[in-house]
């Protein structure tokens, strides 16, 4: 279902057109663009079928000085969180009920994404990967760039290989500056990579992208895992034992190699999964939660999986109970996640003293504040909670320097369409509400 043609009259005065598509994101946004009636601004609004979908909108918007462009569906949700960075008038989050498909709620959009943070000045990062729903990466690096004053945001891409070649032409388009790689594509980038890190040429796969005058890529998987099982056991002369034989068991093998271990890859693709010799350490490297016979897990070994969601599993589970020395997934990720942060060109003293003195990339603080949904005086009563709530939402709102259309208020014509519950709305009428004229935002 299409609706287009639509014209309001916002409360300053200033007029808003406005096009919506249920069902895709067409190919011409321009051409729908040329035949709205003419407006101060222009909302456009399209169902996001693929992820692409979405980065064409926020590039065709990069473009635009007056046009508030966003993907409605899971796939569309990264056009509402990089608005302000591509110079958005605005955008539209949920308060509770969504009214479009899978709309952001305002919450997650500034407690998450510190929405009210960004500016054409903020620079992209990301996870590309299917699926990627696993990862917590889009919570915990965006809270650390907002904890240590980096003005970037980092989102969740999930990609069908099919879209790698659009994706990377729009990808430079927007400036993105760096991307962690998950499965599958590990091992699928090379004929995007203008170079690639010597170690990473050897190992046959990346796990980082970054943007400069070519794009480059890097692998810190193998490192970042040897580093998470050497503050357990130093591995030369160790035998290693490896489950499955994807990019990361690769990496991982290789690091492994270079310290000194003695390596055995076991996969279904080599048949020998069910042979398990004796080893020191063994690595769980697959999606699978238990891809072996737990009961032929040995007793006082070293035992890691690094999938950050692998904890309580039978896998694990049953090497406690063997008295073996666990490694978790999120050790690997929160060292990994600095070999990138080094290759994204962020500096030491950009992290004031915590590399320098050896803590932790991410602190166990940095970890609960990354999954903290709200905070303790948010938390303390319902009440409270939805004063807070308001609060920063009307702070998001004022996200460029454009500021926001609507005065304040919502135009009627929006009531019926997909976004008529929004952030706009709700964090216009709250500040009226307490401030008068004084809390509208002008243009």
């Amino acid at each position: 279902m299409t609706t287009d043609g639509e014209q309001s009259t916002l409360s300053n005065g200033k007029t808003l057109s406005t096009y919506h598509n249920f069902e895709e994101t067409p190919q011409d946004l321009e051409a729908i663009l040329q035949q709205m009636p003419p407006a101060d601004f222009y909302k456009i609004a399209t169902m996001a079928n693929k992820t692409t979908d979405a980065l064409r909108m926020i590039a065709f918007v990069k473009e635009r000085q007056n046009v508030a462009g966003m993907c409605m569906g899971e796939l569309g949700q990264i056009s509402r969180i990089l608005g302000p960075v591509v110079g958005s008038p605005f955008t539209f989050a949920a308060l509770g009920r969504e009214a479009a498909p899978c709309q952001l709620q305002a919450e997650d959009l500034v407690h998450t994404y510190h929405f009210h943070q960004l500016s054409p000045k903020t620079k992209i990062y990301g996870l590309i990967g299917k699926p990627i729903a696993q990862s917590p990466s889009h919570k915990t690096h965006n809270a650390y760039f907002s904890k240590h004053g980096i003005d970037a945001v980092y989102v969740r891409m999930l990609l069908e290989e099919e879209e790698l070649p659009l994706f990377f032409e729009l990808a430079k388009a927007l400036k993105i500056q760096g991307l962690s790689v998950t499965i599958p594509f590990k091992e699928k980038l090379f004929d995007f990579i203008d170079v690639l890190e010597t170690d990473a040429e050897e190992i046959g796969a990346v796990n980082t992208l970054t943007f400069e005058d070519r794009l480059y890529g890097s692998n810190t998987d193998g490192k970042g895992a040897l580093d998470a099982i050497e503050d357990k056991i130093l591995v030369q002369g160790k035998h290693c034992v490896l489950l499955g034989a994807g990019g990361s068991a690769k990496a991982i093998a290789f690091e492994a190699k270079k310290r000194g271990a003695i390596v055995t890859l076991l996969s279904r693709r080599f048949g020998n999964l069910d042979d398990i010799p004796n080893y020191d350490v063994l690595v769980n490297t697959t999606p699978v939660a238990a891809p072996i016979d737990i009961n032929k897990l040995q007793p006082r070994k070293v035992v890691m999986d690094i999938n950050v969601a692998h904890k309580q599993t039978p896998l694990m589970l049953r090497a406690k109970n063997l008295g073996c020395q666990l490694v978790f997934g999120y050790e690997m990720f929160e060292k990994q996640a600095l070999g990138q942060f080094l290759r994204w060109d962020f500096q030491p003293n950009e992290f004031g003293n915590t590399i320098l003195d050896g803590i932790k990339f991410f602190s166990s603080e940095d970890i609960r504040f990354a999954f903290t949904a709200c905070d303790e005086d948010c938390t303390a009563s319902i009440g409270k909670k939805i004063r807070c709530r308001t609060e920063h939402v009307k702070n998001s709102i004022d996200c460029n320097e454009k500021g926001n259309p609507f005065g304040g208020e919502t135009p009627k014509a929006e009531k019926n369409h997909d976004d008529d519950q929004t952030a706009a709305r709700n964090a216009g009428n709250a500040d009226r509400s307490q401030k008068g004229d004084e809390g509208e935002e002008k243009l």
